[in-house]
């Protein structure tokens, strides 16, 4: 096949032919040169000067870099200078055979760290990259390759950040109120260990925190001592509410009435047997059966700011709901664990039910028959008042128990 080079030569003047005299003979050679007038001549337009595009056959020449050379003569038979043009010849699509990198210093051609490969020069290629011994932080990674003819490419260049590898998993949860206290400083909670999402349930401490408007705020820290975002959540609290007496205004066998004596603006609701007395919202209520009778005020917040004391009244059907000394509750108030006790003769299971004031459960549990002494760990329950109930075939008894 024919290869042809296409060459731009452009001689203005050269002093060295004399001025005003024709050129009209250009001579090239390849690599060596044959000597004055041995080379291959092309014909051209006699001029002064020459400003001419010429196609060079380069056909015979071998894969690789050759020079080209070439000079003009005039018309006097004077040579000029010898111009010269190098050139790649590559015949067909070259192949990629080696890859070199490394960090930051060129430790020259050949001395890097070298991968052997192949595949062509339009190809995309991944590389595995040894960052074991390079230093955290910023550094240059040099890429050059190498074709099958030997010639190196020129350096390519990207700026890297090199980290430790860290451990991912959450180690700890930390949540305060309001203010941030600083990273580490707020109560801390230690968790399963999680590559993902936190998914449990944890007890808040709230003695310290005071009634009213707050700021949740949690977040978690991984393993290497890096912080989540902080998550946060508005919540309310209620104060302990103000006691007041229950006036009675009179009795008739099971009928009475009673009064709340309490200033406190909100909503009223009575309850007997820490259940809510439907329609049961005013200052006063009218007992007609028997059961424990007390009476709370909310306000807008559903927090309970006034409670009454505890009224118990019996009847033939309620007889059994003291049971006399059959059942004690100690002690009361509770520090930390509550227990319930039975004597013997009591010949049947029964449950046992803990409650806010306003009936909500918050723990129940069958006690079997055979158990005389029951027991239950309340630390974790907020200081305040709570309804206890146990009930069975032949009882029903409700008590206020506070919780230091």
């Amino acid at each position: 096949m024919n290869r042809l080079l296409l060459v731009a030569i452009i001689i203005i003047g050269w002093s060295c032919i004399g001025y005003g005299q024709n050129i009209n003979t250009l001579e090239y050679f390849f690599d060596t040169d044959p000597g004055y007038g041995n080379g291959k001549k092309i014909s051209i337009t006699a001029a002064t000067d020459i400003n001419q595009s010429l196609l060079i056959n380069s056909s015979g020449l071998s894969e690789g870099m050759h020079t080209l050379y070439y000079r003009l003569q005039n018309d006097l038979g004077s040579w000029s200078f010898t111009g010269s043009h190098s050139f790649l010849i590559i015949h067909g699509e070259k192949q990629i055979t080696q890859i070199e990198y490394f960090f930051d210093t060129d430790p020259g051609i050949g001395k890097g760290n070298i991968m052997n490969v192949s595949f062509n020069t339009t190809s995309e290629y991944n590389i595995p990259i040894d960052i074991e011994d390079i230093q955290s932080g910023l550094h240059v990674l040099f890429v050059r390759v190498q074709d099958s003819l030997g010639m190196w490419s020129f350096l390519q260049r990207n700026t890297i950040l090199i980290t430790e590898e860290k451990e991912n998993s959450l180690k700890k949860l930390e949540y305060f109120f309001d203010n941030d206290p600083g990273f580490g400083e707020g109560k801390s909670i230690d968790i399963m260990p999680s590559d993902k999402d936190i998914d449990s349930s944890f007890a808040i401490e709230l003695d310290s925190v005071l009634a009213g408007d707050h700021l949740l705020q949690i977040r978690v820290v991984d393993g290497n001592g890096s912080w989540s975002l902080t998550n946060n959540k508005n919540i309310s609290f209620c104060g302990d509410p103000i006691y007041f007496n229950l006036i009675q205004n009179g009795i008739d066998n099971l009928s009475a009435t009673f009064t709340l004596l309490s200033d406190k603006e909100g909503l009223h609701q009575w309850y007997k047997n820490g259940e809510p007395i439907e329609e049961a919202r005013e200052n006063e209520y009218p007992v007609t059966d028997g059961g424990v009778y007390y009476a709370i005020v909310t306000n807008e917040d559903s927090c309970i700011i006034a409670l009454s004391d505890t009224v118990v009244l019996t009847s033939s059907y309620d007889y059994l709901a003291d049971h006399g000394q059959d059942i004690s509750i100690y002690p009361n108030p509770i520090l930390n664990n509550l227990y319930i006790k039975v004597k013997s003769g009591l010949n049947y299971s029964y449950v046992i039910k803990l409650l806010s004031l306003d009936g909500k459960a918050i723990y129940e549990t069958e006690v079997k028959k055979t158990k005389m002494i029951q027991d239950f760990d309340i630390s974790h329950l907020r200081k305040g008042i709570y309804l206890l109930k146990v009930v069975g075939r032949d009882i029903n008894i409700t008590r206020k128990v506070r919780k230091e």
